[in-house]
Formats: C-alpha cells, structure tokens, sequence
C-alpha cells in the first residue's frame, strides 16, 4: 500500500520507483495525485463516489473520462429535476401573462450572461489541456535525455536537465489543479444553465 509515494522525491528517485512499480508483479494499491505516476502505473483506478466503488480496468484516462461524465451527468440532472421547457411553463402558469413573460426574459438573459460567463472558461481550459501536452512532452524529453549514462554524467547538463524536469512537474501540477477548479466551475454554471431550460 502506497500513499503518495513520488512526493519529495527527486527526479531520479521519482523514475527509479515507477520503474519499479512497473516491474513489480504482485498487487499494489495506491494513493496519488501525481498524474504521471498513475498513467505510467495504474493498470486499474477505483473511483469512490456516493454510490459506491467504481472499478476503471482501462486506467487512468478511463477514470479521467468518467470523471468528466460525471461533471456533466450532474449538470443533466439539473436540467432535468426543472422539468424542462414544460416543467418552466408550470412554473408560470399561475402568473399573469405579463409577469410569466418578464420571468421569463430574464432567465433568458440569465442563460446568456451564463454562456458569456462559460465561453472564456472553456478557452481557457483547451489552451490549459494544450500546455499541459506540452509540458508533459518536456518532461518525457528530459527524462529520455536523463536515461543516457553519458549525459547522466555530465554533471552541468544533468543538473540543467534536473531542473527543466522539476519545473516542467511543478508547472504541470498546477495546470491540473487549475483545469480541475475550472471543470466544477463551469460544470455549475452549465447546471445553472440547465435548470433554467438552457441546453
């Protein structure tokens, strides 16, 4: 049982432990947040939800895909536990015609000042999935050029590379927690969106 186990660890200490883990060929169960560590290791992610345990045998990206799902389930039931288009003319059916029809102008305006909320957030978030390729894409280039004993030895080009690899981790860290922050925020407006019979 594992908790964590590439935190404070240096870059060589990080490879050498996910080489073995790779290799081991008994059972672990692991605790991480390292993204990396758990797409290099993780044959199977159990997800825990209300509900219960979800087995993902695909990995790492099967549970960062349901994980999403899940986002986007929870802004459907939203939308659904209005009622819909239908379940919004109930709403008014008691209201004078004049004051259902201001009710709902602004729920139009709110869905539009949602959606003028929610399309920056979303360009943000697809230039931050683009950084984080491009950052993990560094780290593996270090790591490669890390693994070759001659440059291992080198000690100003191994430290250099150490260092590119390091930050490359910490600026990878932070754009996933970045992204994670903007998928609850926009998974909320787009529930907003739907309660009030956006699509």
């Amino acid at each position: 049982m594992l908790d964590e186990p590439t935190n404070h660890l240096d870059l060589e200490s990080r490879e050498a432990l996910i080489s073995a883990l790779e290799d081991y060929e008994g059972t672990l169960l692991m605790v991480a947040h390292d993204r990396w560590l758990l797409s290099r290791v993780a044959e199977q992610v159990w997800g825990l939800s209300p509900d219960g345990l979800t087995v993902f045998p695909g990995g790492f990206e099967e549970y960062d895909d349901w994980r999403k799902a899940q986002l986007a389930e929870a802004a459907s039931a939203a939308s659904g536990a209005s009622g819909g288009p239908g379940g919004r003319d109930a709403r008014f059916s008691g209201l004078s015609k004049d004051e259902a029809k201001r009710r709902k102008r602004e729920e139009a305006e709110r869905r539009n000042a949602i959606y003028r909320q929610l399309k920056p957030l979303k360009a943000e978030y697809e230039k931050l999935e683009a950084q984080l390729e491009t950052v993990m894409a560094e780290q593996d280039e270090a790591e490669g050029q890390l693994a070759d004993p001659a440059v291992f030895a080198d000690l100003p080009k191994s430290s250099a590379l150490l260092k590119q690899y390091a930050d490359a981790k910490a600026k990878g860290d932070r754009l996933a927690q970045r992204m994670e922050a903007l998928e609850a925020e926009m998974a909320e407006l787009e529930a907003e969106s739907n309660a009030l019979g956006g699509e």
